[in-house]
Order: structure tokens, then C-alpha cells, then sequence
């Protein structure tokens, strides 16, 4: 995730991966329908508008620069089934005279 020297994620970065535009992400935040950070109120009539970098990648499932490792929830026995399958369709067995004989037939596809 790109961040800015001054402000880190401006509203217009967020914006980029929700897919709204700056104002629109500034609207949500101020109202509270999305929980990406706060919005600081200065002593002028400007806001600051602070946009966690966590919050923003738990709200988009995405993993860009600047917002570290997301826990994944992986369900191993079906992707080592998904495994066998595509090994199995790499490979024929062949049984003869009570021996198996394994026989590579074609390879993997990309």
C-alpha cells in the first residue's frame, strides 16, 4: 500500500482499493459505514482523516505493501486432495503380474 511522507494512506489511496472515490471514502468514514481509522477534528475547520493500515486491508482481503501478514484460513485436507487429483492426473498406475508400475503419461499444467 502506497503511502504519502506526510499523512500515510490519504483518502484518495483508500479510495483506489474499495473502489470509491475520496469524498466518498471520507462520507463513510465520517458517518461510521466503514471502519478503516478516524477522523480527527483540528482546531481549524479542516478534518484529518487517519486510515489504519490494518483496518483497510481487513476490510479489502488484500496484502499490500505496508499492511503486513493476514492470517488465512486454509482448508488442508481438501487442498491435499486437490493435490492427489492432480497428481493422479499426471500419472497412470499399472498393475502387473501383482507389481505396480507407475508410468508418467503427461505433466502438470501451468
Amino acid at each position: 500500500m502506497h503511502k504519502t511522507a506526510k499523512s500515510g494512506i490519504t483518502p484518495e489511496i483508500a479510495g483506489r482499493y474499495l473502489g470509491m472515490s475520496a469524498q466518498a471514502v471520507r462520507n463513510a468514514m465520517e458517518s461510521g459505514e466503514i471502519d478503516i481509522g478516524y477522523v480527527e477534528r483540528t482546531e481549524t475547520v479542516r478534518k484529518r482523516f487517519i486510515i489504519l493500515p490494518g483496518k483497510l486491508c481487513r476490510l479489502t482481503e488484500t496484502v499490500p505493501n505496508g499492511c503486513g501478514t493476514m492470517l488465512v484460513n486454509i482448508d488442508y485436507a481438501a487442498l491435499a486432495q486437490a493435490i492427489i487429483g492432480e497428481f493422479m492426473n499426471m500419472v497412470d498406475i499399472i498393475h502387473k503380474n501383482g507389481k505396480k508400475i507407475t508410468v508418467r503419461t503427461n505433466t502438470l499444467s501451468s
